[in-house]
């Protein structure tokens, strides 16, 4: 036969040349014709021969070349790809059609594939899958598909030979096998960015769609996989192919099809959850309980592909995340996690971790079992897996019984060694979980006795921009313990924090602020920031920051100026007076807060509460106390408080600004601590005199008597100083005082009331009854002559020196005298 293909007649060549075409069907005879040297002369004949055997050599070398490797090589080294493009191009119909099947199978082969491009085969098939008989146009439809996986440059030149329409075209009206293959060529295009576009523009995706409804089997399987890599990050075409009714088809096949088809369609729903705009369709068309469906009992392929499309369902939309979990999600993706391939454990794991943002969800996925073997991942699973079941457990670690969990079973060890060896992502991820576990006291002690702490801060000096958030929010919590405040200053924290703070991310700048926030709690801390140059970087933060930002570094100098007054007066000269002042008028709740306690504590200094006024905050605070949150009504009292203290100016400013009203109704209605906090301000505004006669005009003067009698400790000890004050050279606040009936709680307080308390009280009674006999008398008929007395017996060295002041005024009057030798007063007065 090969002689007969080399020498015969013409008749006779065309004859052998279709034995041969008939006898390569088998894979044997391929071997075999390709060994007795057939290949050379049919190629020969497809050059040279007449119509006829043109057309049998080019199908013998269609079936020759079909899954045979070495065929491939030598049908292209023999120089067959020319005369079949010529084939292609004018031969018969037949001769075209079979010119195109062996093109398909040539281009099988890659090197092929860049011979076939560069010797300009491309326009032919492309003319071919326009203008071709129903055969021609399946076979050179077939083509692209092998062609365009040689480079990005294949696929354009198929494009701009006006292959795409075409392909269109036939998709649309083609035979069913030319439908079938269009589709698959469409879809082989679609894998280049550009096509994508083009592909799209050419009309494919309604006829893609409808060949999902009405096609062959094969057809739909071709059609999914098209619209699959369409919808592949190209947000236009994700929106058109739902709009265009893609998902109810989809649906159909992933309830019915063969197992190959699932996996394929399974495919195109990932594609097509990833666009925000078209997520909420899949819940509408019910395709989330097919996606569960095939997470529990698909393919290896298809649970891995409808793990991910859960994953992109759940994304930024609550809703279903609700519809995910209620379809029975939880269980199925956690068995994926035990017992799935790599792949699909690493998109189960994305998909809770999507999931586990939801706090009811986290409760539920930890029943389910997932968190042994999340920490089983990050011990043994592949870097994706490591880095997602970290980024997983840091979700499930927002709940309080998932924390005491997660470290029970030992995350704690393999997220440490995470960070020291991880991938710069799994780094990150792992110092998130460990930040989130931090919150727990004793998480606190497990994570400083792995050696998480050196490695954290190693991660603030030098990690990713994401990893040095998170590290520096892990150290933020850890610090709120007092020997890990030793042991992260000791590992170096200091220095990359304050250059995390100045020139890090907006996020990372918070972080760093609120670790810096807790450091500060220790002495030795405060001077090691103050030295390292961090006040200038805090008080920038808190004048530039981001809402979050402004807040934590408000904070920071709450703490760092207890140290001493050269620490407060950094704070001051770094201009951090007037960006706290701005963020008390106009910052976040929580900022404004932060920033009134940073200014009460600054306000302890001397030169600072002058400055403190000066930048105008009382104003700011005094509004505050009458709109702020209960917290930060608390702090501007606090803060008012401190500047009113031994600071005349301050006093008569604050009562000017209206101080006294929002004041009285906060000790009427607010909190015991707040009560406490707001006598010790009225206690340093009744100092001034030219203040006084505002408490009595305000209505303050009965409030205080109530603190008196019923406040706590620590309110009823400064109410009674803040009395003593108003009484004080003031002889209309001595009657209001007395006609508010301080006197009983006042004489109950020097029998019961704490040491100081008792003090005060006495105090307040020498200056009710000085040059005033109504009140010396009142006192004595309340009783207050014999726990007097025993306050002189009994009481701290004050008590006894205000009690000798009141004993000696009250006896001017000749029934007191009496009384105060009846009680035993004249011994110890002695």
């Amino acid at each position: 036969l090969v002689d007969l293909v080399k020498s015969g007649a013409d008749s006779a060549k065309e004859t052998a040349a279709g034995a041969f075409r008939h006898l390569a069907v088998n894979s044997n005879n391929k071997v075999a014709i390709a060994e007795a040297g057939g290949i050379p002369p049919l190629v020969t004949l497809v050059t040279s021969g007449t119509d006829g055997a043109k057309q049998e050599a080019a199908a013998a070398l269609w079936n020759l070349a079909l899954n045979n490797e070495d065929n491939q090589v030598a049908i292209a080294k023999a120089g067959a790809i020319p005369p079949l493009i010529d084939l292609a191009t004018s031969g018969t119909d037949v001769a075209k059609e079979m010119a195109a099947g062996a093109f398909r199978n040539l281009a099988v082969n890659n090197n092929n594939k860049i011979a076939i491009a560069n010797a300009g085969g491309i326009p032919s098939l492309g003319d071919l899958v326009a203008c071709g008989t129903d055969g021609a146009k399946k076979e050179a439809a077939e083509a692209p598909r092998e062609l365009d996986l040689s480079d990005d440059d294949d696929q354009v030149a198929i494009a701009k030979e006006g292959a795409i329409s075409s392909l269109v075209d036939l998709v649309t009206s083609g035979t069913n096998g030319a439908k079938e293959q269009a589709a698959a060529a469409l879809g082989h295009l679609a894998l280049n960015s550009d096509n994508q576009v083009a592909v799209a523009e050419a009309g494919a995706i309604p006829s893609l769609v409808a060949l999902l409804a009405n096609g062959t089997d094969a057809a739909k399987r071709e059609a999914a996989a098209a619209l699959s890599n369409l919808a592949s990050n190209n947000d236009e075409n994700q929106v058109e192919i739902t709009r265009a009714g893609a998902i109810p088809p989809l649906i159909d096949l992933a309830n019915s099809g063969a197992d190959v088809v699932k996996e394929t369609v399974a495919g195109a729903f990932r594609s097509l959850a990833a666009n925000n705009s078209t997520k909420d369709a899949f819940a509408k068309a019910g395709a989330i309980s097919t996606l569960v469906d095939l997470v529990a009992s698909g393919t290896d392929v298809a649970k891995k592909e409808a793990a991910a499309a859960l994953w992109n369902l759940a994304a930024d939309n609550d809703d279903n995340k609700g519809a995910i979990v209620q379809a029975g999600a939880i269980p199925p993706l956690v068995d994926l996690i035990s017992s799935g391939t790599d792949d699909a454990k690493e998109q189960a794991v994305r998909a809770l971790r999507n999931l586990a943002v939801n706090d009811d969800n986290q409760v539920v996925i930890a029943r389910a079992g997932a968190i042994p073997l999340l920490v089983d991942l990050i011990r043994d699973g592949t870097d994706g897996t490591k880095a997602e079941a970290a980024g997983l457990l840091w979700n499930l670690a927002f709940n309080k019984d998932n924390k005491i969990a997660i470290t029970k079973v030992g995350a704690v060890p393999p997220l440490v060694d995470l960070i020291r060896s991880g991938t710069d992502g799994a780094k990150a991820e792992a110092a998130g979980a460990l930040w989130n576990l931090a919150v727990n006291d004793d998480n606190k002690v497990a994570i400083a006795k792995a050696g998480a702490i050196p490695l954290l801060v190693d991660l603030v000096r030098s990690g990713t921009d994401g990893a040095k958030e998170q590290a520096a929010a892990a150290l933020w919590n850890l610090a709120v313990n007092n020997d890990n405040q030793v042991a992260i200053a000791k590992a170096g924290a200091i220095p990359p924090l304050i250059d995390l703070a100045t020139s890090g991310t907006d996020v990372a700048k918070e972080m760093a602020a609120g670790a810096f926030r807790n450091l500060a709690v220790n002495n030795n801390n405060k001077i090691a920031i103050a030295n390292a140059g961090g006040i200038p970087s805090l008080g920038d933060l808190v004048a530039c920051g981001t809402d979050g930002a402004k807040k934590e570094a408000a904070e920071a100098p709450r703490e760092l100026d207890l140290s001493d007054d050269d620490d407060q007066v950094a704070i001051a000269k770094e201009g951090a007076i007037s960006s706290l002042v701005d963020l008390v008028t106009s910052g976040t709740n929580g900022a404004k807060e932060q920033a009134a306690a940073a200014l009460g504590h600054l306000a302890l200094n001397s030169d600072n509460q002058v400055a403190v006024a000066e930048a105008g905050a009382i104003p700011s605070l005094v509004a505050l106390l009458a709109n702020g949150t209960d917290a930060a009504k608390r702090e501007a009292a606090a803060a008012l408080s401190n500047l009113a203290s031994n600071n005349d100016e301050n006093q008569v400013e604050i009562t000017r600004a209206g101080a006294i009203p929002p004041l009285i109704d906060l000790a009427n209605s607010g909190a015991d601590v707040v009560k406490e906090t707001v006598a010790g301000a009225f206690r340093s505004l009744a100092a001034n005199n030219s203040t006084k006669d505002a408490f009595a005009k305000a209505g303050a003067i009965s409030t205080l008597v109530d603190l008196v009698a019923s406040g706590t400790d620590v309110a009823k000890k400064e109410a009674a100083a803040a009395l003593w004050n108003l009484a004080a050279d003031n002889d209309d606040n001595k009657g209001a005082i007395v006609q508010a009936g301080a006197i009983p709680p006042l004489v109950d307080l020097t029998k019961s009331g704490t040491d100081v308390g008792k003090e005060q009280a006495a105090r307040v009674f020498r200056n009710l009854t000085a040059n005033y006999n109504d009140n010396n008398v009142a006192i004595a008929e309340a009783g207050a002559i014999p726990p007097l007395v025993d306050l002189v017996t009994n009481g701290t060295d004050g008590a006894k020196e205000s009690v000798a002041g009141v004993v000696g005024n009250i006896a001017f009057n000749n029934d007191n005298k009496i009384a105060i030798a009846d009680a035993g007063g004249i011994p110890p007065l002695v």
